[in-house]
């Protein structure tokens, strides 16, 4: 059975976009430190990949599979659903219009009384109060088959919708990163596979990326992740994420070892049979 290797990726988006360099704001670390690992939570991480092959073909024994996951550091939690921000935008409209519909009813009855019409002026301010708790949208400039090209509410770390632009720099919620694409020399001289798969997870947008790797071509590989992140912009009044797509490049140091019977030590073959 092939051995499950999580590279985990933390990325501070806000530093990154802020400085348009990713290199300097991304961490990378995985589960395999005591196999070999090198640079674990650094930008280098050489990921040690343990494999075996049979001696007289030389072919794979033991399929290895890398599973990269990514995260934002000052991003909402990775453990949400991905329904969370459509949960969140209809709680907060449910909320609006719930308030709509309490300022309907009190107009109503002011009206049945013939009371003071100067009392609209009031429930115009009021009116206007809870519009403003639908809180800021935005949408994500992008069309393709990572996002679903919806507006979402502009959500603080809390998870609650932000009101207006004021503080909104220091509390916003990033987007989370998403891998886009895994290229490089490991894939090109097929040591490893990478595909892309259906996920649960809201980080990933339902997508994330993994690998099998041919662990009888021992050595060490560069591969590269293509990382896409997402910068709030307002432009004349109007919230969009707007994509900024970066390549950051890290390694796998791929060993292996002849497939060996563990009861005897030697070549993989039959058991011995002690005679009676």
């Amino acid at each position: 059975m092939g051995q499950q290797l999580a590279i985990m990726v933390m990325v501070d988006v806000e530093a990154a976009i802020k400085e348009d360099n990713i290199g300097e704001h991304i961490y990378l670390m995985d589960n395999m430190k005591q196999f070999g690992s090198q640079n674990e939570g650094t930008k280098d991480l050489s990921s040690a990949v343990n494999g075996t092959y049979w001696p007289i073909t030389g072919t794979q024994a033991s399929e290895q599979v890398l599973n990269w996951l990514i995260t934002g550091i000052a991003s909402l939690p990775m453990t949400l659903p991905k329904e969370y921000l459509q949960f969140r935008q209809s709680l907060s409209e449910k909320e609006s219009l719930e308030g709509v519909q309490r300022i309907k009813d009190v107009l109503t009855n002011n009206a049945k009384s013939k009371d003071d019409p100067a009392d609209s002026d009031k429930h115009l301010s009021e009116l206007n109060s809870v519009i403003s708790n639908l809180g800021m949208e935005a949408g994500v400039n992008i069309t393709d088959e990572h996002h679903v090209p919806q507006k979402f509410n502009v959500l603080d770390l809390a998870g609650q919708a932000i009101k207006s632009t004021r503080g909104m720099k220091s509390k916003v919620s990033y987007l989370p990163p998403v891998i886009i694409d895994v290229t490089g020399e490991a894939v090109d001289e097929k040591v490893i596979f990478p595909a892309q798969y259906g996920s649960p997870s809201s980080n990933t947008y339902g997508w994330y990326w993994s690998a099998s790797v041919d662990t009888s071509r021992p050595g060490r590989y560069s591969y590269d992740l293509h990382i896409r992140l997402f910068e709030l912009k307002n432009v004349k009044d109007k919230l969009t994420w707007e994509p900024k797509d970066f390549i950051h490049r890290a390694y796998i140091d791929v060993s292996s070892d002849p497939m060996e019977n563990g009861f005897t030590g030697g070549a993989d073959s039959y058991l011995p049979i002690p005679a009676n």
